[in-house]
């Protein structure tokens, strides 16, 4: 198997191979001149040439770059700007859900209607201490049974709406 890479070399007689061995500016020379070498010179400066360009592309575009790089800083704080309050908002609507589910709506009215119950007893052991005239106590008295009334059937209602799951 014989290499065509050199052709030159080969063609060479014998005391010049030997000149060029003993003499390294001729042999640099001699490879220099090689159509090989000269084709693989002429391409590595025409890419220095073709970086060197794209490089001057690059560099004239930075502003460019920059101010893009600038404007998606922006908006990635704007995001997470955004983020938060989104993360905040969902909190809050989480909160204000738990607040007013009908199971918490239902424990509340439930105490409600046990405040005025117990409101209700104090006006008549009041009434009955004797510190109370008797028209005051019918007033009150009234008033926080009719209150306590509506919250019971309210409380009835809802609870029903809620074991039925609405």
């Amino acid at each position: 198997m014989e290499s065509s890479w050199c052709p030159e070399l080969k063609s060479l007689p014998i005391d010049e191979v030997q000149k060029l061995l003993d003499d390294e500016t001729a042999l640099i020379k001699f490879f220099a001149e090689l159509p090989q070498v000269k084709e693989i010179q002429t391409r590595r400066e025409t890419l220095a040439k073709e970086v060197e360009a794209q490089a001057r592309k690059n560099m004239d575009r930075r502003p460019e770059y920059d101010q893009k790089r600038q404007e998606l800083t922006a908006t990635y704080e704007q995001l997470q700007a955004m983020r938060q309050t989104f993360d905040q908002l969902m909190q809050r609507q989480a909160d204000l859900s738990e607040k007013y589910s009908p199971q918490m709506i239902l424990t509340q009215l439930q105490f409600a209607a046990r405040d005025v119950d117990e409101e209700a007893e104090q006006v008549a052991e009041t009434f009955l201490a004797g510190s109370v005239p008797v028209e005051d106590f019918v007033t009150q008295f009234m008033e926080k049974k009719k209150l306590s009334h509506t919250r019971h059937a309210k409380e009835e209602k809802l609870k029903a709406m809620v074991e039925g799951h609405w």
